[in-house]
């Protein structure tokens, strides 16, 4: 093993190699000799920390997006200093508080042998009084720290939004976006305002009846199955002489996938084997009927109703709206500073001025 000290280079067989971790920070590397002068360390940078902390993913992003939420690091520490800034002043004045409350219940303890009644309640009211300026001065400070409060609130809950959605994508999907041009007179109010309507029109189209012929096709699909499933088996009858293959009556079937999706987990119902030969003997009769129980209850919604097709391209074109409009408001707050005023749900897409795979729980 080649050492260098002292600007030489000599070999040691007997030295050795420690590999020092200290909980994730860089790693030290220490080759000491077994005599003369010690080894220069150097330190190895901690891959892992790079790739599983978010402060690590962020250092993938694009620059101006590293650079943003740097920023809004940065400013989140300094909405905390300030804000913690008037704790020491705040709990002077409560100790303050409490000592005025302790002399005001030695009135009614102490002094109540020794003074007039006149004097008891004119003391009681000064102290009082004096606890009514102690807590409008708590008031006073708290109302003055409140926007400190708002915008760590704010910018807090944005980092961790945009923590969860980088860690969840990963970087490397993550493209740069610049931040919209803004027009004349944008407000953040106006932005959320459209927003507001824009959700307002997602939540209408997702809650829309469906056509009349989507209920009938799912319904005889529905029937079809059960019908299938009540089908007496004659064939062993034929080859073996066998009895017939009557279902059995104590199975349960399991409708599944006939109402909202096949990969719906929960729009499921249990059916007994003997309403399957039901369906089996009278499929024809049920499906008419349930066709015309199917016209009658769409009888008033027909007009509001949307296929499939018409409320997955509706629900595209105003997702694409809202995300335009949270791009707009993202610039709005970067312009004017207006931090505290970043909203709960805030795409991260938009904070950070990136393009990438839509967080669908944002809207």
């Amino acid at each position: 093993m080649t050492q260098f000290y002292d600007g030489q280079a000599s070999m040691s067989p007997m030295a050795g190699a420690e590999i020092v971790s200290d909980n994730g920070k860089n790693g030290i590397i220490s080759m000491p000799p077994i005599d003369g002068p010690a080894l220069v360390t150097a330190e190895l940078p901690n891959i892992m920390k790079r790739i599983t902390t978010p402060e690590g993913l962020v250092l993938s992003l694009p620059r101006p997006a590293a650079m943003r939420y740097r920023k809004l690091t940065e400013l989140k520490e300094d909405a905390h200093t300030l804000y913690l800034a008037a704790e020491p002043k705040i709990e002077e004045i409560r100790v303050d508080i409490s000592k005025a409350r302790t002399r005001l219940a030695r009135f009614d303890n102490e002094w109540r042998l020794t003074m007039s009644q006149d004097e008891l309640e004119a003391g009681k009211a000064e102290m009082e009084k004096a606890i009514a300026r102690l807590k409008a001065d708590i008031a006073y400070i708290e109302e003055r720290r409140q926007p400190y409060s708002m915008q760590l609130t704010a910018i807090g809950t944005a980092i961790r939004r945009a923590d969860a959605y980088i860690a969840r994508i990963g970087p490397y999907a993550l493209k740069d976006a610049a931040l919209p041009k803004l027009g004349k007179g944008e407000t953040v109010d106006a932005a959320v305002a459209r927003i507001a309507a824009l959700r307002a029109e997602l939540a209408d189209v997702i809650s829309r009846p469906w056509p009349a012929a989507d209920a009938k096709a799912r319904a005889r699909r529905e029937v079809e199955f059960l019908a299938d499933e009540g089908r007496v088996d004659v064939s062993k009858s034929v080859l073996h002489r066998n009895q017939l293959g009557w279902p059995v009556a104590e199975r349960t079937i399991n409708l599944r996938g006939f109402g909202k999706g096949i990969a719906d987990q929960y729009d499921t119902t249990n059916a007994a084997s003997t309403l399957a030969v039901v369906c089996w003997l009278f499929k024809d009769d049920i499906i008419a009927k349930l066709n015309a129980e199917i016209d009658a209850a769409a009888h008033d919604t027909e007009t509001q109703a949307m296929t499939a097709e018409q409320r997955t391209a509706q629900v595209a074109k105003i997702k694409n709206s809202i995300e335009a409009e949270q791009r707009i408001m993202a610039a709005i707050i970067w312009q004017d500073e207006a931090f505290d005023r970043i909203p709960g749900d805030m795409d991260p897409r938009a904070l950070l001025g990136l393009t990438g795979p839509e967080p669908g729980e944002f809207h």
